[in-house]
Order: structure tokens, then C-alpha cells, then sequence
């Protein structure tokens, strides 16, 4: 509430007021998480079960990525020299990369 008072009453817009606004901003959150803190301690996330779950749910969704992923095919990253770009020694290297068996 104070730093809006103090935003919405700035009417010369001074630079020193915004900055005061955010000082009472950040010193304010504190209170304010342990408010929001208060009012999650009877709910459904204050449970231990709950999180036991999501983790169960996450975990089941992340193989699944992990295995879709792991499906697709890898892509060796090409590494060129600076001294081979544009000569004949790229072409070179190019085909030795190829016939070399994976």
C-alpha cells in the first residue's frame, strides 16, 4: 500500500520517489510472502501427500519426454578449422567424416 501511495502521488514524477517506492516495495515482501504463507497452512498444498503425487505425475511425464528424445536421432556437431574453410581440405575431411563407420 505505501509504495502505491507513493507512485500514485508523484505528480512531478521526481526520480527519488521512484526509488523510494521500490525500496518500500522489497522491504515490504517479506510480510507479504508470510501472509500468503499463512493462508497455504490449512489448504491442500501444505500437505505432504499432495507433493508426493505431483512428484509421482512429474516423474512419469518426464520418462515420457525422455524417451521421445530419445527416439530422435543425434546429430554429430561439425567442427571446422579456420584455416580449412573454403579449401579443398574441407571437402577432404568432409568425406573422411563420412566413411568413417558410427
Amino acid at each position: 500500500m505505501g509504495p502505491t501511495i507513493v507512485l500514485v502521488t508523484n505528480y512531478d514524477q521526481i526520480k527519488a520517489n521512484y526509488l523510494f517506492a521500490e525500496a518500500l516495495f522489497v522491504q515490504s515482501l517479506p510480510f507479504l510472502l508470510a501472509a500468503a504463507l499463512a493462508a497455504l497452512e490449512g489448504s491442500r498444498l501444505d500437505q505432504l501427500g499432495y507433493w508426493r503425487g505431483l512428484e509421482t505425475r512429474l516423474s512419469k511425464v518426464l520418462s515420457i519426454v525422455q524417451q521421445l528424445f530419445a527416439c530422435l536421432p543425434r546429430r554429430e556437431p561439425r567442427i571446422t578449422s579456420p584455416g580449412a574453410i573454403g579449401s579443398d581440405s574441407q571437402a577432404v575431411h568432409d568425406k573422411a567424416v563420412l566413411d568413417t563407420p558410427h
